[in-house]
């Protein structure tokens, strides 16, 4: 995503939550954390050197905790946890973490190890 095209993707997503006040928590899930991954992006870019250091950082896939703990069949909670312990690779912005797609693909194959 191009630098311009995140700042219109933030500016947009921001617009429309705030207008929506209290409404905005009866929003389905997936606009949701759609509007969370378009202000964590943005936030980090925001605040990352010119150097562009995190470019490579956002190659990969990374999800949400709802979206982390989908794929990996346990609840938001568990996810939570194993973030705060340093079982699984995630990254805290503020009050919400985000999960790489690899830590989740190595915490499925660790667990189906575990249970053969």
């Amino acid at each position: 995503m191009l630098t311009d095209d995140l700042d219109s993707a933030y500016y947009v997503t921001q617009r429309f939550v705030s207008s929506l006040g209290t409404d905005a928590e009866k929003l389905p899930a997936e606009i949701i954390d759609y509007c969370l991954k378009v202000r964590l992006t943005w936030e980090t870019f925001a605040s990352a050197p010119e150097s562009g250091s995190l470019v490579g950082q956002f190659n990969e896939e990374w999800y949400t905790v709802a979206e982390a703990a989908f794929k990996m069949k346990v609840t938001s909670g568990h996810v939570r946890r194993l973030a705060r312990r340093g079982d699984i690779r995630a990254e805290k912005h503020g009050r919400d973490w985000i999960i790489p797609a690899t830590a989740v693909e190595d915490w499925r194959a660790s667990e189906r190890r575990r249970r053969d």
